[in-house]
């Protein structure tokens, strides 16, 4: 614009202009949007467009300047002057139109053009009304007039504002915010925008807060004072200090052509980009963020120098728009960068102003920035890092930055790098840089300079002295070297040291970490160090400094002390070469004198020299050597090459001999070289050692021998491989065979006796308790459960096994029972893999499975229970065997033929149906249809098959039953005892089931009530059960209970002795329910409960069913209840009886059976009037008395001969002389005689001493006889006692039939006592009737000599003869003692056969002592015997075969059959104790003993 001139346009000239302007324009709607879309967001950015303006104008002045001045009075307004030369018409048209603008030129081809002709417009963002003045123009656009922003209005300029000569454009400012606003960017206004300005260079700004500021910008293209080239001074002045400051920055500009073509830049080829470093008067960039500018300013990105550039912006002209364009602009830039102003400023450098070193400080970033402009910081560093930019230590040269290394302080020694020649020099950046390197090295090493690190230093340093050699480090002082030891200590590797020779030795050498045997200094302690040892010691003045000392420390090298010494010794022998033998001995000399505490490392890489005939060196560990003036196995088997035992050469013996420490080498070779004193028997593998082997095949004996002389030391490296292999190795035996070691056994005597057929090995002094240690090889040491197992086997291994004796299996079998422990695993799966079983019967052996243990007997498998009984523990308990199963009897079934007899079918199927009540599994029976085995009636008899309801199910044979035509009945078999303690029990909870009667009247209850409170409860030896069908009579049955309710007044209730409570409770239940008339089933379970729950729980029990005690005011039985209820369980204690029943307060019970023999009432004794306990208990006892007496008067009545005697005379020889004796040699009382045969009443017997059958009298101490004595007397005969199993007893000898006693079912296993339970009670009924049996058998057949009351001498007499009771002391007495004055008693018992060649007994007939056993059953039924009884026995013995005539001879009169249909019978035992020792009796031991045939 020109400047306006006082002769230039007449005014009148310029409104005309104006007023055609406002002709020509219209409303133009598309402009006005147009207009409002395209003006700035930011209001104040007008004031950068005003600037811009100005500086496209044309000025005549010396200083273009621009002025701005914000009202300070009225708020309201802002003035901008600008001294150019005034408006021409086309810079009107320009303010007036859009789009279009005086700056476009077709013609132009590089340099800034205007955009949309909206620049102006923007001053309307603050003001609505904006007042222009410009030579002859003065006019006015108001925004809020229709096109106020185009059409000017023609008005006078504010007077009091207008300066002649000046451009003026006065704003009316809208309101305050917008003055605000305008405040606030002026102040805010960069003045570095003069610098990219072409023309304006001046800037005044006027506010209220800053006052007036001027800024001035001085160009200088080529700056003398600087580097010639071009630099600009911005200098700033402020009214509030008015000092002037100047700002230099260094310009640098290029010319870019490579542009990419845009329609907003028509016809521009070229454009220039402009950068300007600020920086200070020391030469030092100046560091804060600057604006980038596209001749405004664009934003602040994060860079420390200006940006200008012909960028595109978007419409607001406030950030840069995405194009190509701007692309090739920022490349522009780049190149500036790099290709101008980086060369520019490596030139700027001097002895004291360089910016050289100085300039990567413009590339601090100071933050992030966007996408855009982040590309330019990457495109410059990365093109940096390849062009030499950065000056090297070597001649000031520029270097690559990617190919340069920083050295820190570390690597520095005296100002110089530690490592550098001139080869290395040009990789090293140049120390120049130091003064700034905290700020710069962060970028520098963006360039790609790297920063040393220790591995880089040890890189440079190993190639350095591959370079120059040792010379290099020969070169260099101590303290260099000390800071180089000190990198290394603190952050190398040993490892790396290997390759550059950092040890100085006193030799001179320099050496690395690979070389041997490098020490510090020598200190050996004044011993002499063995021949033809390499030691290298380091130099002493390197020694002495600390960093040098610990580096040499941490690389292992250590004193040359003896430590060291022996450490060189080893070495030697780890990459052995031969050496002298002299050299050896030095070294084993000098290891065995250094202490333990100063070389502790192991020494069993340590080689020798061993003696002839063996050569060459080995390792020590593999010698042997002798105790001092001893020789062992060692020197016998030594010389043989085969044997592997090599001896240490005699010379290295004697250089210790010389010394005097003989013992102590030894253990000192023993301990530190592993050299052994005992043969090694396996290696360090765990392996076995040759030496092993050939004394196994060679020396077997020295081998067992050296084991158990040396146990401890082997044991303690005994594996299972040695282990098995001296278990496998052959030994030699006692019969002379050769076998493996654990095949054999110790000689020992007791270990003979119990295992004859077992191999013994044969071994000297065989009693050496050494010995027992072999157990761990497999030999047998002990009576133990392997030892009895081995035995078993021995025994199935005979050829011929019928030569196996029974006794000699049994042996076995007690051992084994006795040494099995708790876990008998080991003997269950030997008894499975062999067959362990024999069986007597067939000699032969069978497997544990082929057999059970109990149960009936079938032909498939055998029963050990009457094969070994006395053996139960072993085969029930430990080995588990078990009884006879259902499949076992259903596997026999299978096996029947038609040659089977009926009888053993019936035997089979009673067997099968009553393992089908126990369990039924599903098709159990399937094997057995099809087969023929049910039988049927045979012609001459009938069959009975009962109880056979699992059996008739199981097989479908319901329909076939006939139970519903079966009449059974019961009938008592023997005489009835009365059983007061249960029937009042019985009463008491009786008494309860009147509460579960639901249906019956008052009268009916009472009349039970009475029934009940006076039933009655008796015992009897058994309850025999009949059946009949249709007039076939059945076999046979027995029952456990007779409810005897036929009498309407009475109750008795009969039960067979020794019953099974739960059974018998059960069957009362029954009855009870029947009999009570008990309907309702859930009270039928409650009868049960009262009969077996405690006394004082039932009340209990029946509240919680809702039957408490009954309050009926019509019934009187209340009476009987509140009578029952005082009979708790605390009325059974012995301090408060029960009340004494007696004979005549006992009615006789009702049983529906004419055979019963009972009387109604009790008939008077017929002996004495006197009562006694059996007649209160027993009604029939006189009867019973009467039958007895009456049986054994009779004619036909005798003895019968049930053993044979087989040693019952006195002419043969006796078969134990040694422990046979009569009584008169064992006790000195002798007996008196009188001529009648009959003793005076308080005769003492010799030798007696013994209580009655029923066990009354005094018992020993100890069991049935003395142990002691019969163990010391019969030691072949008598085996070890066992421990009792349950309630059996044991036998104290093996009876060699194969069969004991086995409890009879009707025998408790001790004499009861009779006053106790109703079993005793039946015993001494029993008992009495035996004794009176034999007195009147006596009786009349030893008158007149036998005397019926004197004879005997048992307390039962007193229940015959009350009025002439036995008053001795009965445990000294037989039943019955007799003095055979005429030999009577005698001449009957030769007549019977019960002693035969006695004739010389009649000059001094002996005193007889006759104990009387009774049983109701056969003669087989075993009996009792008390302790003293059997005492007395064993003390009456006859010395038979002797010729002595006995003093006293013990008799046992065996009474049998007293209950039985059939008279009774009786026999003779004479001399029990002989009858046992010749295995004619069999005594079980027990509480007391009980005595079989």
């Amino acid at each position: 614009m020109a400047t306006i001139i006082s002769t230039g346009l007449l005014k009148q000239e310029a409104d005309d202009h104006l007023r055609d302007i406002r002709r020509r324009k219209g409303v133009d709607s598309n402009i006005q949007h147009r207009l409002s879309d395209q003006l700035y967001k930011k209001p104040t950015h007008f004031l950068l467009e005003l600037i811009q303006n100005a500086d496209d104008n044309t000025f005549e002045s010396d200083i273009p300047t621009i002025s701005l001045t914000l009202d300070i009075a009225t708020n309201n307004y802002l003035r901008i002057d600008c001294n150019e030369v005034g408006f021409d018409k086309a810079n009107v048209e320009a303010l007036c139109r859009i789009g279009d603008s005086t700056k476009k030129d077709k013609e132009r081809t590089k340099g800034y053009i205007g955009e949309k002709g909206i620049g102006f417009k923007s001053i309307f963002k603050v003001a609505d009304i904006v007042h222009i003045s410009s030579k002859g123009y003065a006019f006015k656009f108001d925004r809020r007039s229709t096109l106020g922003m185009i059409a000017p209005i023609i008005e006078a300029f504010p007077p009091e504002h207008l300066k002649i000569g000046q451009t003026q454009t006065f704003l009316e400012i809208k309101g305050n915010a917008e003055y605000e606003d305008i405040h606030t960017e002026l102040e805010k206004l960069q003045p570095q925008i003069l610098i990219f300005l072409r023309k304006i260079r001046r800037l005044v700004i006027n506010t209220p807060r800053l006052g007036k500021c001027q800024f001035d910008i001085r160009r200088l293209n080529q700056d003398g004072d600087f580097d010639g080239k071009e630099t600009a001074i911005l200098t700033s002045r402020c009214s509030r200090d008015n000092k002037p400051k100047d700002h230099r920055y260094i310009i640098v500009r290029r010319i870019e052509t490579a542009l990419e073509k845009d329609d907003r830049r028509e016809n521009i080829t070229e454009t220039e980009t402009v950068l300007a470093f600020p920086i200070d008067e020391k030469m030092r960039p100046v560091l804060h963020d600057q604006h980038t500018y596209a001749y405004l300013p664009i934003d602040d990105y994060g860079f420390n120098y200006l940006i200008q550039g012909d960028f595109l912006l978007i419409a607001n002209r406030e950030s840069v728009d995405s194009s190509r364009w701007n692309d090739r602009v920022l490349a522009g830039v780049f190149r500036t960068f790099v290709c101008r102003a980086v060369p520019r400023f490596n030139e700027i450098h001097g002895s004291s102003l360089s910016l050289r070193y100085k300039w990567p400080l413009f590339l601090k970033d100071n933050r992030e920035t966007d996408k855009f402009w982040s590309k330019l910081k990457r495109w410059i560093f990365s093109r940096l890092a390849k062009e030499d930019v950065l000056e090297c230590r070597h001649n000031m040269d520029l270097s690559r930055p990617d190919s340069l290394f920083y050295i820190p302080s570390e690597f520095r020694f005296e100002g110089e790098p530690l490592v550098e020649d001139e080869k290395i020099a040009p990789h090293h950046l140049s120390f120049s840089y130091d003064p700034e390197i905290n700020q710069i090295l962060p970028q520098l090493t963006r360039m790609g300079v790297k920063v040393m690190s220790f591995l880089d230093f040890y890189t440079e340093l190993r190639a350095l002295t591959a370079r120059r050699g040792i010379s290099f480090l020969k070169g260099k002082s101590n303290q260099w070297h000390s800071k180089v030891a000190g990198l290394f200590y603190y952050k190398g590797s040993v490892t790396q040291l290997q390759h550059i020779p950092l040890i100085p030795l006193q030799d001179g050498r320099w050496v690395t970490t690979s070389q041997s045997n490098v020490f510090l200094e020598e200190d050996t302690s004044r011993t002499t160090v063995p021949g033809g040892l390499d030691i290298n010691l380091v130099d002493v003045e390197a020694c002495q400094d600390a960093n040098r000392k610990k580096f040499f420390r941490w690389l292992c090298i250590e004193k040359c002390d003896q430590a060291a010494v022996c450490q060189l010794i080893m070495q030697r022998y780890n990459a052995f070469r031969e050496l002298s033998l002299s050299h050896s001995i030095q070294d084993l000399i000098y290891l065995f004198q250094t202490p333990r505490a100063v070389y502790k490392r192991s020494l069993e890489g340590f080689q020798l020299l061993p003696a002839t005939p063996l050569n060459g060196f080995r390792y020590a560990k593999k010698f042997y050597i002798e105790h001092p003036g001893k020789s062992s196995i060692l020197t016998k088997y030594a010389r043989d090459p085969a044997s592997n035992i090599s001896l240490l050469h005699p010379d290295y013996l004697n250089a210790v001999r010389n010394l005097g420490k003989e013992s102590e080498f030894l253990d000192w070779a023993c301990s530190r070289l592993k050299i052994s004193t005992h043969p090694r028997l396996i290696d360090d593998s765990q392996n076995l050692t040759p030496e092993f082997e050939f004394l196994k095949n060679n020396a077997a004996m020295d081998l067992l021998l050296l084991l158990r002389d040396h146990w401890d030391m082997y044991y303690d490296y005994l594996n299972l491989e040695l282990a098995t292999a001296v278990s496998e190795m052959l030994v030699d035996c006692t019969d002379g065979l050769a076998r493996r070691l654990d095949e054999t056994a110790l000689p020992l005597e007791k270990l003979k006796l119990e295992g004859p057929d077992l191999p013994f090995i044969a071994i000297p002094e065989h009693n050496d308790v050494r010995w027992l240690r072999f157990l761990h090889y497999g030999v047998l040491t002990n009576l133990s459960e392997a030892f009895y197992l081995r035995q078993l086997k021995a025994l199935t291994s005979r050829p011929d096994s019928s030569t196996t004796s029974k006794f000699s299996v049994q042996v076995a079998y007690t051992g084994l029972e006795s040494s099995i422990g708790a876990f008998p695993r080991v003997a269950q799966v030997e008894f499975t893999r062999h067959p362990l079983v024999f069986i007597e019967g067939r000699k032969q052996w069978v497997f544990l499975r082929d057999c059970v243990w109990g149960g009936p007997h079938l032909a498939s498998v055998y029963h050990l229970s009457t094969e070994f009984p006395q053996n139960k523990k072993l085969f029930r308990d430990q080995l588990k065997l078990g009884n006879v199963t259902l499949a076992h009897v259903i596997q026999e079934l299978d096996c029947v033929t038609s040659s089977t007899s009926f009888s053993r079918l019936e035997e089979l199927l009673l067997q099968l149906n009553e393992y089908l009540r126990k369990e039924s599994p599903k098709n159990c029976l399937s094997k057995l249809r099809g087969k023929d085995i049910i039988p049927v009636k045979m012609p001459n008899g009938t069959l009975s098959l009962r109880k056979l309801d699992p059996l008739i199910q199981a097989m479908n044979l319901s329909k076939m039953l006939l139970s519903n035509a079966d009449a059974a009945t019961l009938e008592a078999n023997g005489d009835l005892i009365y059983d007061d303690e249960r029937s009042l029990e019985l009463r008491r909870r009786a008494s309860y089931f009147q509460r579960l009667i639901k249906d019956k009247t008052i009268p009916e209850i009472k009349d039970l009530a009475a029934r009940l409170e006076t039933l009655q409860v008796w015992g009897v030896s058994a309850i025999k059960l009949s059946h009949k069908v249709n007039g076939i009579i059945g076999a046979d049955d027995t029952s456990s209970l007779l409810f005897g309710d036929t009498d309407p007044s009475q109750l008795d209730i009969i039960y067979a002795l020794n019953p099974e409570e739960a059974i018998l409770n059960f069957e009362l239940s029954e009855h009870f329910v029947e009999f009570c008339g008990i309907t309702d089933k859930k009270l039928e379970k409650l009868v049960l409960p009262i009969l077996t729950y405690p006394l004082k729980h039932i009340e209990t029990l029946l509240e919680s069913y809702g039957l408490d005690l009954p309050n009926d005011p019509h019934s009187n039985s209340a009476e009987t209840f509140d009578s029952v209820s005082e009979l708790s369980e605390e009325n059974d204690a012995e301090n408060n009886p029960i009340r004494e029943i007696n004979s005549s307060a006992i009615a006789s019970p009702v049983i529906p059976s004419s055979c019963s023999g009972v009387p109604h009432t009790p008939p008077d004794p017929p002996l004495s009037s006197q009562t006694s306990f059996l007649r209160d208990r027993i009604p029939a006892l006189d009867e019973r008395i009467l039958s007895v007496k009456a049986a054994a008067a009779h004619q036909n009545i005798t003895p019968t001969l049930v053993i044979t005697p087989s040693q019952r005379t006195n002419t043969a020889t006796p078969l134990m002389p040694a422990i046979l004796s009569n009584s008169n040699e064992i006790s000195t009382p002798t007996t008196s005689r009188t001529e009648s045969g009959l003793l005076p009443p308080e005769t003492e017997f010799a030798g007696s001493s013994t209580p009655s059958a029923s066990g009354h009298g005094p018992q020993n101490s100890y069991g049935a006889f003395e142990f002691r004595d019969m163990n010391s007397a019969l030691p072949s005969v008598l085996a070890t006692a066992t421990t009792p199993s349950q309630n059996y007893g044991t036998s104290l000898i093996r009876h060699p039939h194969g069969s004991t006693f086995s409890q009879s079912p009707h025998n408790p296993r001790t004499e009861p006592d009779p006053r106790h339970t109703m079993e005793g009670l039946y015993k001494h009924y029993i008992g009495l009737q035996g004794e009176v049996f034999i007195n009147e058998w006596l009786s009349k057949n030893l008158k007149p000599e036998w005397d019926a009351t004197r004879h005997w001498t048992s307390r039962n007499r007193n229940q015959l003869y009350p009025n002439n009771p036995f008053m001795g002391k009965e445990g000294d007495f037989a039943d019955f003692t007799y003095q055979d004055t005429n030999g009577k008693l005698t001449e009957i018992l030769t007549t019977h056969g019960f002693i035969c060649d006695v004739e010389t007994w009649l000059e001094s007939p002996p005193i007889y002592h006759l104990e009387v056993k009774s049983t109701s059953g056969p003669c087989k039924e075993p009996f009792h015997m008390s302790n003293n009884q059997v005492t007395m026995a064993r003390k009456q013995t006859v010395s038979w075969g002797s010729g002595r005539i006995p003093t006293n001879i013990y008799i046992v009169l065996r009474v049998y059959n007293l209950e039985k249909e059939t008279d009774p019978g009786f026999t003779a035992y004479v001399d029990p104790w002989a009858m046992y020792m010749n295995w004619e009796l069999s005594f079980m031991a027990r509480d007391d003993f009980v005595v079989a045939t």
